[in-house]
């Protein structure tokens, strides 16, 4: 039966793919395939009982084959005939010619671990009981299996973490099993419920149930320890044998499991490029800051600028309008006075004296006119180069103008940071969606160390809140009675062990009473006395104190026939003549009431037993044994359980202390606090907190540009209004200027003149007459020339008011500018620490977690394929493939699973591909 078994099932699990394919080459050289499939039987607990290893050769094509395969040498024998192979080294060795194809069958006696444990419990009508003791008995079942991966063994793995370092580290890995667990429950068993995993179940056609469940024994796609069973009714019908069938694989040769590996690369990868990408913006968050810091430099200075510019409007302004008002009322002044030379050349002509001394003052005036006329050019001149020089770059004109386009470019660039879609209004909204997430999901999920958990309401049931109940219960459970007065924890229960075993042994420490012979010396000391009462020695004169009491009551010579009578049926028990009166039925004379406990003590005597004995068939014995399984499990609880819990739940608020600086038994918040602080002291900054500080600064920001982008924009406005009237005055001082040179030519000319004149009295007649034209022709020039020049440029000079004006609202725009750009600083300094840093660290821990998964299932894809085998492979073959099959005996049913559970078996292996691909996928959707 064990050998037919194990065969089918190595079919079903591992052989009948590769197989087929291999009946179908049988042309060129021989390829060979082989398998092994570890048959084990188990006893009802889950203790191993035998197990064989069953190893098949499959060699199909043509020619000469010569194999060494490793496998068990204890016990190999072969299936298909007489005698084994030869081994040696652990290697059965196989040289043999196929021409089509060939197979070999060996079994031998499993000599290596079984890669899980298992473990059965028992429970019926609430107690949990052996497995033989279930036999016949009807009531609520209840059945518990643990199935554990134990190949794990420690491996090193490396992984890159967000910015791409590798990261080197140790775990222990298994070698990746996946099966199922099945048994048929015949109809005896009702009302079947799966407990722990959801078991699948269907009806076997007989009016029973097939049920089973499927397993990944590996992290981190399942867990390497599982349990789960069932509850049912049943009637006293015998409990089946269940089957656990197992196959070392390699997960990325399995579609359904490969979706979580590449998803697990995903998440890797997802983890760097939010790094890199956080990291890029918080560099660009630090550019900013550094930009804004220069712009802030840069607008100081220009504020300073403009403040002298202003200031020596201030007060140019008025003496340049005073000055050009003061040349347009000299140049009529001139005018006038050459219009009046002109009418005295005339009269100069009726008289030579006269003329003589005419021509004379002409001359000197004509000198101190050149004079302020060359000195009025020379100015104008240089005035003109002032407002425009065509050989620099640095005249008022053009650094107006440079003024007014760099304060466009100001006006913006802080459109631009305002911009809903693009600028601070977006981040800002962004922080506060984080924050939100942070204090309505994250934290209310992590909990308070003061918050419930109430097991009916979802609502009500936090991680650290009902951490505190496990840890609780742990603590409870390993804490002594002595230290929890009403409760009793199992350090008690294993001292009340202690403490009948010494009472039971006369130990004195065992008692309170120092005197006390304990149970089992009381117990002696009464049976000696019974057996004093009734001992008999055949003496002459009686032993025992019964039979004492007898013969001193029928020798007092005071007792009559009927006494004697009595005595000997009620004390003795031996009847008598003459009848006596009749006592009710059923009486029992002393000695027999007496032997009786006698017999019955002695039996309590032989069931405590002796104080030295191991054996659980006496009491004292039982007691060593539940004293050493109260021991295992105290330290199981104190040192590993309790830290386990306890270090989960310290994780838990470290955690939650990073994301908010909320009393951890309160809950209150803080948000008023200090990134200077280190996390833990007081006012520090958590996540939720520094979120708000951030969303507090973007609004300041925000705010900041508003006011600025005004004050940038009138500035704009006033430069451009500067401009056009420092251009308008420049045209005014070239035309001066034009004016001027003119009126110095004139006066060359007159200087030439008044000379001869005067030399000729004889020509004076003829010089006057040109000395009246001359000056008609001066009054002209001055009239249509120099005047109207003069008072273009008073009116040009008064557009400089509009400068004065713009210049001070310029340097007051720069102000607001520069109070709202230092808030752009502090604001992207504020964002980069506690908002993209803090983004760099949750993307750098998310890409080291999926990174470590992956590593992880690359390990396993690695050692899955090293240990597909129980012995592995031998050189040369092609496809290779192993199996476990174990068997859970039942308590009076055959030892079998039975076909019902076979066929069970092959649909749970065939479901586990939709099981692994639905978890998986409920992971990484």
């Amino acid at each position: 039966m064990l050998v037919v078994t194990a065969v089918g099932t190595a079919a079903a699990l591992g052989l009948a793919g590769p197989l087929v394919a291999a009946l179908a080459k049988t042309e060129g050289q021989p390829v060979v395939q082989t398998s092994e499939t570890v048959k084990a039987n188990l006893d009802a607990s889950g203790k191993l009982d035998v197990a064989r290893l069953f190893s098949q050769i499959q060699a199909s094509g043509s020619g000469t084959v010569s194999l060494q395969d490793p496998t068990s040498t204890k016990g190999l024998r072969n299936l298909d005939g007489w005698g084994a192979p030869s081994t040696s080294n652990g290697k059965a060795s196989y040289d043999f010619r196929v021409d089509g194809k060939k197979s070999f069958r060996t079994v031998a006696t499993f000599t290596k671990d079984l890669p899980v444990s298992v473990r059965v419990t028992y429970a019926l009508n609430g107690k949990q009981v052996k497995p033989g003791d279930l036999k016949g008995k009807s009531g609520d079942l209840k059945v518990t299996y643990r199935v554990k991966n134990t190949t794990a063994a420690p491996t090193q793995i490396s992984y890159p973490d967000g910015s791409g370092k590798t990261v080197t580290e140790s775990i222990d890995l298994v070698t990746p099993l996946v099966g199922q667990l099945a048994l048929d429950l015949p109809k005896g068993f009702t009302d079947v419920s799966s407990t722990g995993n959801r078991a699948d179940q269907a009806g076997d056609g007989h009016g029973g149930r097939l049920v089973s469940w499927t397993m990944v024994l590996f992290a981190p796609i399942g867990r390497v320890e599982q349990n789960f069973g069932f509850t049912a009714r049943t009637s006293g019908s015998a409990f089946p044998a269940a089957n656990v069938q197992l196959v070392p694989i390699s997960p990325q040769n399995h579609q359904e499991l490969k979706f979580g590996q590449d998803g697990f690369a995903t998440g890797a990868k997802t983890g760097r490029d939010l790094t890199a990408g956080t990291t890029k913006i918080d560099d660009n968050l630090l550019k900013l800051r550094d930009g804004a810091a220069k712009l802030l430099d840069g607008l100081t200075k220009l504020q300073d600028g403009a403040s002298q510019l202003n200031a020596g409007l201030e007060t140019g302004v008025p003496t340049a309008i005073d000055g050009g008002n003061k040349l347009a009322a000299g140049a009529d002044t001139a005018a006038d006075g050459a219009g009046k030379v002109a009418a005295g050349a005339k009269k100069i002509a009726a008289g030579n004296r006269d003329l003589s001394v005419g021509l004379g003052a002409l001359a000197t005036g004509a000198g101190q006119l050149k004079t302020g006329a060359n000195a009025l050019s020379t100015g104008a001149s240089a005035l003109s180069l002032g407002f425009q020089d065509p050989n620099s770059d640095g005249d008022l004109i053009d650094g107006s103008q440079a003024l007014a386009g760099a304060l466009g470019l100001i006006s913006g660039g802080l459109q631009s940071l305002n911009d809903n879609s693009t600028g601070l209004p977006a981040a800002k909204g962004g922080a506060a969606k984080l924050r939100a997430a942070v204090d309505t999901l994250i934290i209310p999920a992590i909990g308070t160390t003061a918050g419930p958990c109430v097991a009916t309401d979802p609502a009500r049931q936090t991680l650290v809140g009902c951490l505190q109940q496990v840890i609780a219960g742990v603590t409870q459970l390993g804490t002594s009675h002595s230290q929890v007065p009403a409760q009793a924890g199992l350090p008690s229960i294993r001292d009340g062990v202690t403490a009948l075993q010494k009472g039971l042994n006369g130990d004195p420490a065992g008692s309170t009473q120092a005197t006390q012979l304990g149970v089992k010396g009381g117990v002696g000391a009464v049976q000696s006395g019974l057996q004093a009462a009734v001992a008999t020695t055949g003496q002459a004169f009686p032993s025992g104190s019964i039979e004492r009491l007898a013969a001193g009551i029928l020798t007092s010579g005071d007792c009559g026939p009927l006494c004697v009578a009595r005595v000997n049926l009620l004390i003795l028990g031996t009847p008598v003549e003459p009848p006596v009166p009749p006592f009710p039925a059923g009486t029992q004379s002393l000695k027999k009431t007496t032997t009786d406990a006698n017999n019955a003590l002695l039996g309590v005597l032989a069931g405590l037993g002796v104080p030295t004995s191991t054996s659980p068939t006496n009491l004292n014995g039982g007691l060593n044994l539940v004293g050493g399984g109260l021991d295992s499990a105290v330290s199981q609880v104190t040192g590993q359980l309790l830290p386990g819990v306890t270090g989960v739940r310290n994780g838990l608020l470290t955690l939650r202390g990073g994301l908010t600086n909320a009393d951890a038994n309160s809950g209150t918040s803080s948000p008023a606090c200090n990134s200077a602080v280190a996390t833990g002291a007081a006012g520090y900054c958590g996540l939720t907190e520094g979120l708000a500080q951030l969303v507090g600064g973007l609004t300041t920001a925000i705010g900041g540009i508003g006011q600025l982008a005004p004050g940038a924009s009138a500035a704009n406005v006033g430069a451009g209004d500067l401009a056009a009237g420092i251009a308008q005055a420049g045209d005014g001082a070239t035309q001066l200027a034009a004016g001027a040179s003119q009126l110095s030519g004139g006066l060359d000319q007159v200087a030439v003149k008044v000379p001869a004149a005067v030399t000729g009295a004889k020509a004076l007649a003829k010089g006057s007459s040109d000395l009246s034209t001359g000056s008609g022709t001066l009054a002209a020039a001055l009239r249509t020339q120099l005047a109207p020049g003069a008072h273009q440029l008073a009116t040009g000079l008064e557009g400089l008011n509009a400068a004065k004006d713009g210049s001070a609202q310029i340097a007051e725009g720069l102000i607001t500018a520069k109070g709202g750009n230092q808030q752009i600083v502090t604001g992207a300094g504020q964002l980069s620490d506690e908002g993209t840093a803090k983004l760099i660290d949750a993307g750098d821990a998310a890409a080291k977690s999926y990174g470590k998964e992956y590593a992880t299932m690359q390990a396993l894809n690695k050692k899955g394929a090293a240990n597909a085998m129980p012995y592995g492979a031998p050189a040369g073959a092609v496809d290779n493939r192993g199996a476990y099959d174990l068997t859970i005996a039942g308590v009076g049913s055959a030892s079998g699973a039975g076909s019902a559970g076979r066929g069970l078996a092959g649909l749970g292996i065939l479901a586990l591909g939709a099981f692994a691909a639905t978890a998986l996928r409920g992971r990484f959707a």
